[in-house]
């Protein structure tokens, strides 16, 4: 019944990402009245949620269509590079939870990227990390369309077609482009990503997937002492 009904594949297509596999899992009060910082919120999906959760939310991006976008149900939005934080001083310290989901290895140096995404948390406040995995990203595979993606693809449509070419299904070409269309496309390793909240003041950093069968991100959690 679950097959002919869909639900089998909406339940599938919810763990995309590994959301379904977060443990501890956040309790339904934990942003209420938050001060958050979603940094690198693109069109805004995270931002949308932590508002829903009852967080006051701040959204910066360098995507002038992603900060419209965001501008529909958040008014606090920003243009602002990962890497202009720092010199924010509106930004130092400031927020109870920053996110920064699939950002930190877009750029061209992720460990810089990192470091001015945890300064804006205030002491006793979290960082919530979320970068690809050293597993299925560094596959031949993926390789592949890596290297054919950013050496014959030009246009558009030529990039939306070869997404479709190499999609399991249709509906997951959309992932395919998001995750082919930044030139970096850095893996890190989950002793690195330790190493680097330990270096930013954050203690007792969590891999919240440490469940998930073939997790192709982590998704990672740290508090500011």
């Amino acid at each position: 019944m679950s097959r002919l009904s869909g639900r089998a594949a909406r339940q599938e297509r919810r763990g995309i990402g590994g959301r379904l596999w977060l443990e501890p899992k956040f309790a339904i009060d934990y942003f209420q009245g938050k001060r958050c910082l979603d940094a690198g919120c693109g069109a805004g999906r995270w931002t949308k949620t932590l508002n829903s959760l009852g967080a006051r939310v701040k959204s910066i991006d360098v995507s002038r269509h992603g900060l419209e976008s965001t501008k529909r149900f958040n008014e606090e939005v920003e243009e602002c590079s990962i890497f202009g934080i720092p010199a924010r001083t509106n930004l130092a310290h400031a927020f109870d939870f920053t996110l920064c989901w699939g950002v930190v290895m877009c750029t061209h140096d992720p460990r810089a990227a990192f470091d001015a995404v945890a300064s804006p948390v205030k002491p006793g406040g979290s960082l919530y990390l979320m970068v690809y995995a050293p597993t299925y990203h560094t596959s031949p595979p993926v390789l592949e369309w890596r290297a054919r993606y950013h050496r014959e693809c030009r246009t558009f449509e030529e990039r939306l077609a070869f997404a479709y070419a190499i999609a399991d299904r249709p509906e997951n070409a959309i992932n395919l482009l998001d995750m082919l269309n930044t030139f970096y496309n850095w893996t890190i390793p989950e002793a690195v990503c330790e190493h680097w909240f330990r270096a930013n003041g954050l203690r007792d950093s969590t891999l919240l997937n440490r469940n998930e069968p073939h997790a192709c991100a982590l998704h990672m959690l740290g508090v500011k002492s």
